[in-house]
């Protein structure tokens, strides 16, 4: 068959046709292929997941012993404090060396000398006055015998006995030589003791606080020439919370002192001191209790450590040894939930716990109440605690590999 012109034209452009839709026709027979499949595919029943209650940490309630230190804030006071005084007057000639502010002295130890030229002549006075009353005393005892000779020449004459024989015998002459020569004795006792004062000596050992007669100046009786301080013994007046003192050995009415002390200083150094009295009122200010402490030797003790001395008007703080706390539970403070109450695990099962804390130390508490040794007092916070509610505790099954056990169980 013989084809036109356009019969041949036509056949090319019908196979690019077929050629061409072919593909698309695979394409949209595989989507609806697909699409049925995923409808026609079993769906997995969604189950709901269950919590896990929380996983806490836990530490092991243990009786102790622990000693109980009671901490108070305090001022280091002198035991003894005097403004040393002229007993005579005199113009100031020599001053000890120590005699400065800070410098230390010896009991006895002369601190000032005066100048002992009217001294000096005011003892020779009282020396020649009582040679004098000696002289007339010796005087007056030579009459008395003249006159005892005379009157028992005149009782025989007259034939009879003098009443009143007093002033035949010169009595009244020979206590008034007497008198004269005990005085003079005195004036010159008092002229020696004032030569010896003339030396103005230490009544104490101790430190010197201030000085105020210069060599040249001229003092009177009863001046003031230094103020003094005994350093044998310091004061510190501490306070502390009125409820400490129940934690404290009190002196007894036979006993000098109470709790053992250690007084630190701001600059680490370190005293040893002891309790001596309670104070009978409370500070002004903070209302707390007023305690003194004792501590001897505090020059020795500084030097024999060779630590800073012990400073008077200082601050410082007072360790006191207190009453032991026996058979008592420590916990952490971190433990305790609303000031008074723990949570413990039992089992697994949480329960809230009121206890009674006796004593506070640093970061531990310690309570006799409401909580037994060996139960597991729970260290984790919980946000929505109850008690009752279901928990996990360290050390439990899987736990225990990853936490590495309780802490401290």
């Amino acid at each position: 068959m013989i084809r036109t012109p356009q019969q041949n034209s036509k056949a090319p452009m019908s196979r690019r046709l077929t050629r061409a839709g072919l593909p698309l026709l695979i394409l949209a027979a595989a989507f609806f292929i697909g699409s049925h499949l995923m409808d026609s595919k079993p769906k997995a029943e969604k189950r709901p997941r269950t919590a896990l209650p929380p996983l806490v940490r836990w530490e092991e309630a243990r009786t102790t012993n622990h000693p109980v230190t009671v901490s108070a804030m305090g001022t280091v006071r002198a035991s003894a404090q005097i403004d040393l005084k002229a007993r005579v007057g005199g113009q100031v000639e020599w001053l000890a060396p120590a005699l400065v502010p800070g410098g230390r002295f010896k009991k006895g130890e002369i601190l000032i000398k005066l100048d002992k030229a009217d001294l000096d002549i005011s003892l020779a006075l009282a020396g020649a006055k009582v040679q004098q009353a000696r002289a007339d005393l010796s005087l007056e005892q030579g009459s008395q015998e003249v006159a005892r000779k005379e009157l028992a020449l005149m009782e025989t004459t007259m034939g009879h006995r003098v009443k009143d024989q007093s002033l035949a015998l010169r009595l009244p002459q020979l206590k008034i030589a007497e008198a004269n020569l005990a005085l003079a004795e005195a004036d010159l006792d008092k002229a020696l003791l004032d030569l010896a004062r003339s030396e103005i000596r230490a009544p104490f050992g101790g430190i010197v606080l201030s000085r105020s007669a210069p060599v040249g100046t001229l003092v009177t009786e009863g001046q003031t020439v230094a103020t003094l301080a005994d350093d044998d013994t310091w004061w510190v007046e501490a306070t502390l919370p009125v409820k400490d003192l129940a934690w404290l050995r009190l002196p007894k009415a036979n006993e000098t002192h109470g709790s053992q002390t250690r007084v630190l200083t701001q600059t680490g150094a370190a005293f040893r001191g002891r309790l001596i009295q309670v104070l009978g009122d409370l500070s002004d200010m903070s209302r707390m209790a007023r305690v003194l402490i004792e501590v001897d030797d505090p020059m020795e003790q500084a030097a024999a450590t060779g630590a800073p001395p012990l400073l008077l008007n200082s601050y410082v703080t007072a360790e006191l040894e207190g009453k032991p706390l026996r058979d008592i539970i420590a916990l952490p403070d971190r433990a305790l939930r609303d000031g008074n109450e723990v949570w413990v695990a039992d089992g697994d099962t949480l329960r809230i716990r009121t206890v009674r804390i006796v004593w506070r130390e640093g970061a531990t508490v310690f309570t006799d109440r409401g909580i037994a040794p060996g139960e597991r007092v729970i260290l984790s916070d919980l946000s929505s605690p109850a008690d009752g509610m279901k928990i996990r505790t360290r050390g439990e099954k899987k736990d225990k590999k990853a936490s590495g056990g309780p802490a401290g169980g």
